[in-house]
């Protein structure tokens, strides 16, 4: 599912709607409701294709690398055998 937009926002809204983030949609890729959540996944030409549940933005593709790099660390603090290749 593909739609072209030309003015459309994704906010996402934090502090008791005092504070809000915004990303202009280029697409929108996915919707689905699932039994547990909401799933969305949009384009943005800042961060590139983002993903959301519950009108959360969960990772981007431009700042990927530091969730990923954040979930590595724990394995590694407490695996006694790490070796450098």
């Amino acid at each position: 599912m593909m739609h072209e937009m030309a003015d459309l926002w994704f906010n996402e809204h934090h502090v008791l709607n005092s504070v809000k983030f915004g990303l202009n949609i280029q697409e929108i890729l996915h919707t689905e409701k699932t039994p547990f959540q909401q799933l969305e996944m949009y384009r943005n030409d800042t961060f590139g294709v983002f993903m959301t549940l519950d009108g959360f933005i969960q990772v981007t593709e431009k700042d990927e690398f530091v969730y990923h790099d954040m979930i590595c660390h724990p394995a590694l603090a407490v695996n006694p055998n790490i070796k450098k290749y």
